[in-house]
């Protein structure tokens, strides 16, 4: 059995966007979670966390970053050694995961 152990912290963040299908501008507050495997000290990584997020906080976000999965996805190039990133909006039961799968070869 292999066991691995990960860090998981969190953040949240508010935004406006536009939805992309009808134009509609509106604001959403949305929860984070970045994924790192263990060994570094889950404060400093919140921090960086932290950080990537008050890029967006309080603004009107670009339109490729209307969707969570986009918003993800944004995360996890910006974090050094970020394995996953969800993003939640958890008062509409919506929620985006992307994963960072390394090639085995």
């Amino acid at each position: 059995m292999k066991i691995v152990k990960r860090i998981v912290v969190g953040a949240v963040f508010c935004a406006a966007h536009k939805d992309k299908f009808t134009g509609q501008l509106h604001g959403h507050t949305w929860e984070v979670e970045a994924t790192f495997l263990a060994g570094r000290n889950a404060s400093e990584l919140q921090e960086e966390l932290v950080a990537v997020l008050k890029t967006l906080d309080h603004s009107l976000l670009p339109d490729n970053l209307a969707w969570s999965e986009d918003i993800a996805e944004f995360v996890l190039q910006s974090l050094d050694g970020c394995k996953a990133v969800a993003v939640k909006r958890p008062l509409e039961r919506i929620y985006a995961y992307v994963e960072r799968i390394e090639n085995d070869r």
